[in-house]
């Protein structure tokens, strides 16, 4: 899926084509989700759990994880496999996303810097370290891939 999720998403076609298979989803170009956008994701994964034996999230975007970390049922009963960290450069304006992968236990340690690949200057996550992944320490909210 890529760009924003809407009031005008039309999400029932992967609900057809997702019918007793696994889906996997790829969030990471997603940049943005509103209000009314939530509530038809929602509507959405209501949808996945009465349809598919097993689907998963991955490479979510940080505007996902966002929804992730506010609306407990964001995920439904989705095994979320990765998340994109956002990183920025204040030297020279680079900005990134890298995946982490989630599995079972705690989630891993967000790396905070690094150096860029552009400049060689500090590369610095662009979020909360501390919150970023505050869905994953709530075993009600989303499970992770075993």
């Amino acid at each position: 899926l890529s760009g924003s999720i809407t009031e005008d998403v039309v999400l029932t076609p992967l609900l057809d084509s997702a019918a007793s298979s696994r889906l996997v989803l790829d969030l990471e170009q997603i940049v943005q989700i509103n209000s009314c956008g939530v509530r038809e994701w929602i509507h959405f994964v209501r949808g996945l759990a009465q349809t598919t034996h097993s689907h998963s999230l991955i490479r979510c975007s940080p505007a996902i994880v966002r929804q992730l970390n506010m609306i407990s049922n964001f995920a439904g009963t989705a095994t979320i496999e990765s998340v994109m960290l956002p990183y920025y450069c204040d030297n020279c304006s680079h900005e990134e996303h890298r995946e982490l992968l989630l599995g079972d236990g705690p989630p891993p340690a967000i790396e905070t810097e690094t150096a860029c690949p552009v400049c060689g200057d500090e590369l610095a996550f662009d979020d909360l370290a501390e919150t970023y992944l505050s869905f994953a320490d709530d075993p009600t909210r989303a499970r992770r891939a075993g």
